[in-house]
């Protein structure tokens, strides 16, 4: 989500004002390193779950051994060099992103085709699933990595053709929308196909709009204790006194 505010709100802010590279060229010089960072985590992310998947259909305890408990945290660090040497390039083109690209573009369909193999092989075997559940979880997986790795791949193959050759102005809009719809589509992608985590969702919104309302909403018996305090001692007076003005 964070790369959202690199390649969608800097870029369109960009764009509305007439800013180039040039006059901004430290701060764009940070934002960009910091986009390909995030780039390379987010793409690298989605090649493991790939590799997540396929270990489960082939292998149930290589999946756990790999990818189960704080061994995630490794497979998240892990990210490709994105930081150019210097800013004093002629050459427009980065190479690491060039050829990171290639391998994105190469590596999904591969990864992706292993997996579809497998899910086809053992579609009798889901299909024999007594628990609904876990066959509706198995299939809506299936469809969360074929939503996730398709758009990855749209993009990654589009970039890299856009590089090396001309391309028409649809497919230019069309490579940066995909763009944005990788790091903006996942979260509503996990969300409609896991359970769990629309559980959790829920109960987090729900805690936050229920603290929410007990700070807007103030109970109708909390008034002033003085006041309720002269209010008792006029009802305990006789009726006379009230009127006289006595004390």
């Amino acid at each position: 989500m964070l790369m959202l505010l690199f390649h969608g709100l800097e870029s369109g802010v960009y764009n509305f004002t007439g800013e180039m590279f040039c006059p901004n060229y430290n701060f764009n010089y940070v934002t960009g390193s910091f986009g390909a960072a995030l780039f390379a985590l987010e793409t690298s992310a989605n090649i493991f779950l790939a590799i997540d998947r396929c270990c489960d259909f082939i292998s149930p305890k290589l999946c756990e051994f790999l990818f189960n408990g704080k061994r995630i945290t490794f497979w998240i660090g892990y990210q490709s060099y994105s930081i150019e040497s210097t800013v004093n390039l002629n050459d427009y083109i980065n190479p690491v992103t060039f050829w990171y690209n290639m391998f994105l573009t190469f590596g999904f369909p591969i990864i992706y085709l292993i997996y579809i193999c497998f899910f086809i092989y053992r579609l009798r075997e889901i299909k024999a699933i007594v628990d609904v559940s876990q066959r509706k979880w198995k299939i809506t997986m299936f469809i969360q990595v074929a939503i996730i790795c398709g758009i990855n791949i749209a993009c990654c193959s589009l970039y890299a053709i856009m590089q090396r050759l001309p391309m028409s102005k649809t497919l230019i809009i069309v490579g940066y929308y995909l763009n944005y719809f990788v790091f903006g589509l996942p979260p509503f992608i996990y969300l409609f196909c896991n359970e769990t985590i629309r559980n959790d969702v829920k109960k987090i919104i729900g805690k936050e709009l229920h603290k929410l309302a007990k700070k807007l909403y103030s109970p109708p018996n909390s008034i002033h204790p003085s006041y309720n305090s002269r209010m008792q001692r006029s009802v305990n007076r006789p009726l006379a006194s009230r009127f006289s003005g006595g004390n």
